[in-house]
């Protein structure tokens, strides 16, 4: 008999777990409106695929952390299909790489064809609106975003009903851990998106349906900060004075047992937007800001300058690694792409498949990883030599103190590119190291002609400083 009952509640938790993850699934697809790219954080891959598969779309699936298995593969040859060598170096780096340098070059065709299941601000970030829409974040101008805003909102209100009646249907007490981690994250993604709806609504005039948004999305996640925060202002302001003490006791409750720092210091990606950070700064409570889209730097600041002088510093290092995480940290290395593509720039004649594996053994050969650096170095010169990667790769010789083989790959460098100093430099360390002392003191005064006529500060003390120690240890050895 209890053998029985096991077994029944087993199969009542399969089932639960199937009805959430198909209205998951379905419900996203749904929310896509068209577009045959999604970027997620990798969950569910499968079943989206799948999904798609029976209902006859299109889908490629880009997941937010690249793990070199077959998700990641099927997308990065449906991007290489695409015959854009930008965007092949962009996804061979980062998948945010990818969808921004896809927005910034190609935003009509990135909005028609992408959404966002994570990192909104991918989308503000290059100058689109990020819409609301049930489950994902779709792109377009301000306009679209405020386009039908009422009607919007009154769907979303249905599909919150939905997600309620959902989570209800398969209510009970949880006898395995992924139900209840698939009903969290519908909880907190429907949640998130109506969050961000209320603030569109807001920005809309629309304070009734936004003060509705904020309600239902408090609702439907009960650790959502920035909208139980958004809520509150609202009432402050005068929506729902009858509210203003069960508020206050809101408030009291937050700061009374705070959620995790993590939490509260990334809200647009935790949580979602909040609409007007400036009112908590008066109470100190200036993870706010985190609130603040990292597309409004301007606004940050203006607000700091509200923030007392002795906690200026931390808090705007805590912004700074907010703004940060609204992008993934993408910033340096879509800079780095944008100087791959300058027909000008450093990495000129570099092969796409050559650029990923460069960029990953140089920051490597900063880190003095060396061992790791040579073997993706080498890995780059096998797809195509480029100046930048012979010099790396002469450069780890050097470190590994392989004297004669990191000078014959500085030469190598220094015939593609006989104008740059770097090279010279890297030279003269490797003659240096083999006792060709009056070579290397040649390579280090070509370096320093070359550093000077570049007016690059940083290489100029280096190779000044490399040069005058030489003369010193070729004086003290006559």
């Amino acid at each position: 008999m209890i053998a029985a009952v096991c077994i029944q509640a087993m199969a009542q938790t399969d089932v639960n777990e199937a009805r959430i993850r198909d209205f998951y699934v379905s419900h996203v697809l749904d929310s896509l409106e068209g577009r045959d790219w999604l970027l997620t954080e990798g969950f569910l891959t499968d079943a989206f695929l799948a999904k798609a598969k029976e209902r006859g779309m299109a889908l490629t699936i880009v997941p937010m952390m690249m793990r070199d298995n077959e998700a990641d593969a099927a997308w990065l040859s449906e991007v290489e299909a695409m015959n854009r060598d930008a965007l092949t170096v962009a996804a061979s780096l980062s998948p945010l790489v990818f969808a921004r340098l896809w927005i910034s070059d190609c935003p009509e065709e990135a909005v028609r064809r992408l959404a966002l299941l994570v990192m909104p601000d991918v989308w503000t970030a290059e100058g689109r609106a990020a819409i609301p829409n049930q489950l994902v974040f779709l792109g377009g101008s301000e306009a679209d975003a405020q386009k039908d805003v009422e009607k919007r909102f009154r769907d979303h209100e249905e599909f919150w009903d939905e997600v309620g009646e959902a989570l209800m249907m398969t209510d009970g007490k949880e006898t395995q851990a992924e139900t209840a981690a698939l009903k969290q994250r519908l909880r907190r993604q429907t949640s998130w998106v109506a969050n961000n709806l209320g603030v569109a609504l807001l920005r809309a005039g629309k304070t009734n349906e936004a003060f509705t948004a904020f309600t239902r999305a408090a609702i439907l996640d009960t650790s959502n900060v920035s909208a139980m925060l958004n809520k509150v202002v609202l009432i402050k302001n005068g929506v729902r004075p009858e509210l203003t003490q069960q508020a206050s006791l809101e408030l009291d409750a937050l700061m009374a047992t705070p959620p995790h720092p993590g939490l509260l210091w990334g809200l647009t990606q935790n949580c979602g937007e909040v609409a007007e950070p400036d009112s908590f700064v008066q109470f100190g409570w200036y993870w706010g800001l985190s609130g603040i889209p990292s597309i409004q730097g301007e606004r940050w600041i203006a607000l700091l300058e509200r923030v007392p002088e002795a906690d200026r510093k931390g808090v705007a290092g805590m912004l700074m690694a907010a703004q940060m995480g609204q992008t993934g940290g993408s910033d340096m290395l879509l800079s780095l792409v944008r100087m791959w593509k300058d027909p000008d720039g450093p990495f000129v004649g570099m092969p796409p498949k050559a650029f990923a594996p460069y960029i990953q053994g140089s920051l490597l050969l900063q880190q003095k990883q060396y061992a790791a650096a040579e073997a993706l170095l080498k890995r780059s010169l096998e797809a195509g030599e480029s100046y930048s990667a012979l010099n790396d790769y002469a450069m780890v010789m050097v470190e590994t103190r392989r004297f004669a083989d990191a000078e014959a790959w500085a030469r190598k460098a220094i015939a593609l590119k006989a104008d740059d100093s770097s090279a010279y430099d890297t030279l003269g360390l490797a003659l240096e190291g083999q006792d060709k002392l009056d070579d290397a003191l040649a390579a280090f005064t070509k370096a320093l002609e070359l550093a000077t006529e570049e007016g690059n500060k940083d290489s100029l003390n280096e190779v000044q400083k490399n040069r005058d120690r030489l003369r010193e240890k070729i004086s003290a050895t006559e």
